[in-house]
């Protein structure tokens, strides 16, 4: 459908649910508004019906807006000059209809000859193709405007907008653009749930529409109260649930109420259901039930409900919801890695704590204590832990751009161990001292469970490397020790007011890999209860298994809206295997592929890039393809701007963290040397590469990906 069309339908449909417009203000709907006038700039007019006003004017040469009243049986006032909503006046009663129409150019957020009127937050001389930079790392800057102004300014806006808020200017050396990404959904009518949909009664079906305008017909009519948007087929479904006049129906939200519709029933998809008990307590059981979506209370029985799985589509109910996570800070952050969990690679040197061992047999924190000892293995670590990452390195880490850190720990400094494990304890004193000084400088900071009884991964980032894999899933009694563990984090945290304030979210577990669904269920709903029991409000992280979150086995688990703070967790690495692209190539396959992967993500959780790197297999990409340029000249250079093409991929969806903040390594995994040598980009916040400058714009997450 194209722009003029688009327009032209909301207004008919528009016209048939709205009697009218506030007494007080004006109420734009997208690029058109009912009651109000342009003064002036009159450029032509003709007589035509209200709804192809709009229409006239984007197709009459030099008009920018517009203004239609009843004079004459109806007429289009077409207007020329900047065209901006904010020099539009209320004329209260007078069912007259003002518009605007952009004809701006848009490069993926950004654009030549426009403007946005007000709301200035700060200014700062720069070029301009570092203005949107600027913006996304100056807090609550969500749009902005440069132009020549003083040999260049950067004007930094507020508040929310969109790119229908821009106008035309005159000047075409001026620029504008946004900040905000199409995964940032402000409307918080409605709570959308990914890979899902309920029984009900169709109200109506529609075709050949996007996910906005579906939303819109449920939003207009009175009868519906969900709708189905099949992404895949670009198609609209809007329901209402079948009446039942003994049934309560209760959607547990993001908000953490829940919203009730009365006398109405779903047939089916139950989890459970509890006889005798009253609607308070049936709540209760759907708070605590992972799978319950809505539930069901009727002549004082509860039926607790979940989705159905539906692979093509979102599901959308009316209801207030949650901003999106999306929409808040981006997060630029770095993994504290082979710190408090061991990985030789990262600390290889004779002066580290592997030093005088055998790498093939001391490759792990595992073997490292198994050969030294426990007495001597705990003095050599004490050193490590105390040395390696310290309080200057959460300074530069600031002085970086870097706003968050991930804080890798094992499970065996947290619970007894076995008389068999010979590991050490004794790394949680210097995880609190640097929680406690990172959160003073208001840096975000996650605690990750890296390591699990039994290895839940086989690598040695778990502690122990074992093959084919790990056996974590296969003992019952090391699910309850992990759970054990997670608890023992909440424990500390809950009991100290400096972590509760300052650790941000807890991870489950950190790349589990080939565990039995089942088993992984148990243990994410067991330890979910263990850390909310003792931390309501901390976020709870869920590694997505290396399947991207819309293949992940688990998907269904969570298909609910009332998790107001959990995220998924991807790790995205090039290093161990790749396509054998072109560094051209590879540009290109990041900003859409890889963009598409995260989209497709976060349909069902807030979707964070746990872990990634610069590192690249460059021999994998030579044998797939003979023209690989991965070791030509410019290697520097190159890496920047892969870097930060790869952080404007991650920031469609909540963000990122780097591995790793150092190692021993002058190498792209160590951020701290790459970033002192020109790899990656000296302020994180301050970029100049962007998938839009490749002619790649990003999609919304509800798009046919």
């Amino acid at each position: 459908m194209d722009r003029v069309n688009i327009l032209v339908y909301a207004f008919v449909i528009i016209l048939i649910v709205i009697n009218g417009a506030s007494a007080a203000t004006i109420q734009w709907n997208g690029n058109w508004a009912w009651d109000c006038d342009f003064p002036g700039g009159d450029l032509s007019q003709v007589k035509v019906s209200g709804d192809q006003c709009g229409g006239k004017c984007a197709a009459t040469a030099g008009c920018t807006h517009y203004t239609w009243s009843a004079f004459n049986s109806g007429t289009c006032f077409m207007k020329n000059g900047a065209n901006a909503k904010a020099s539009a006046v209320l004329s209260p009663g007078s069912g007259t209809v003002c518009g605007v129409v952009n004809n701006i150019q848009w490069n993926g957020n950004w654009a030549n000859g426009c403007d946005f009127t007000g709301a200035d937050l700060s200014r700062v001389k720069v070029p301009g193709n570092q203005c949107g930079g600027q913006c996304a790392a100056t807090p609550g800057c969500t749009h902005y405007t440069w132009s020549t102004f003083e040999g260049g300014t950067c004007f930094m806006k507020q508040g929310q907008v969109s790119k229908a808020d821009a106008f035309m200017s005159a000047d075409p050396s001026i620029v504008c653009g946004v900040t905000d990404v199409p995964l940032c959904d402000r409307d918080n009518d409605f709570e959308v749930v990914g890979y899902a949909d309920l029984p009900g009664t169709d109200l109506n079906t529609y075709t050949n529409v996007d996910f906005n305008t579906c939303r819109q017909q449920c939003r207009s009519n009175a009868q519906c109260q969900y709708f189905f948007y099949g992404h895949d087929v670009a198609q609209c479904w809007t329901k209402r649930f079948n009446a039942y006049a003994a049934g309560t129906l209760g959607l547990l939200t993001s908000t953490g109420a829940f919203s009730v519709f009365g006398q109405f029933d779903i047939n089916g998809n139950d989890v459970t259901s509890v006889w005798s008990i009253d609607h308070p307590t049936c709540q209760a059981r759907c708070r605590a039930e992972a799978q319950c979506l809505l539930y069901q209370w009727a002549n004082n029985n509860c039926y607790l409900k979940k989705a159905t799985y539906n692979g093509g589509g979102v599901l959308g109910i009316k209801a207030t919801r949650r901003t999106q996570p999306e929409c808040g800070t981006k997060i630029r952050g770095i993994n504290l890695g082979g710190w408090l969990v061991l990985e030789r690679w990262m600390t290889p040197s004779g002066t580290g704590p592997f030093r005088g061992t055998d790498a093939g047999v001391a490759k792990d924190e595992w073997t490292l204590c198994a050969q030294l000892g426990k007495s001597a293995c705990l003095t050599r670590l004490q050193q490590h832990w105390s040395t390696f990452i310290t309080n200057a390195d959460i300074d530069q880490i600031i002085q970086r751009g870097l706003n968050a850190v991930r804080i890798p720990i094992g499970y065996w400094s947290l619970i007894p161990l076995k008389a068999d494990e010979p590991f050490v304890a004794g790394a949680w004193q210097y995880l609190e001292s640097i929680v406690k000084y990172a959160g003073s400088k208001n840096l975000i900071v996650w605690v990750d469970l890296h390591g699990l009884p039994g290895s839940q991964n086989g690598f040695d980032n778990s502690g122990r490397t074992m093959s084919p894999r790990g056996t974590w899933d296969t003992s019952q009694e090391n699910l309850d020790r992990s759970v054990n563990a997670i608890a023992e984090i909440a424990n500390r945290v809950a009991a100290s007011a400096d972590l509760t304030r300052y650790v941000t979210a807890i991870e489950m577990v950190n790349e589990p890999l080939g565990q039995n669904s089942t088993k992984l269920r148990e243990f994410y709903s067991k330890a979910y209860a263990a850390v909310r029991s003792k931390l309501p409000k901390v976020g709870i992280v869920l590694h997505d298994q290396f399947q991207g979150a819309d293949q992940w086995n688990l998907r269904d688990f969570w298909q609910r809206p009332n998790h107001p703070t959990e995220v998924i967790d991807g790790h995205i690495y090039f290093a161990f295997s790749n396509q054998g692209l072109s560094r051209n190539d590879l540009a290109a396959f990041t900003c859409s592929s890889t963009g598409k992967d995260v989209a497709k993500s976060s349909r069902v959780l807030p979707f964070v890039v746990g872990e990634w790197s610069l590192g690249f297999n460059c021999a994998d990409c030579k044998a797939k393809n003979p023209q690989c340029d991965c070791e030509a000249p410019g290697g520097t250079e190159w890496d920047r701007k892969w870097a930060e093409l790869q952080m404007d991929v991650f920031e469609q969806g909540l963000g990122w963290f780097y591995w790793s903040w150092k190692s021993e390594n002058n190498d792209v995994w160590n951020y701290q040397w790459a970033a002192n040598n020109g790899h990656v980009p000296p302020n994180a916040g301050s970029r100049v590469n962007t998938c839009a400058s490749l002619g790649i714009s990003f999609k919304s997450v509800y798009e046919n990906l």
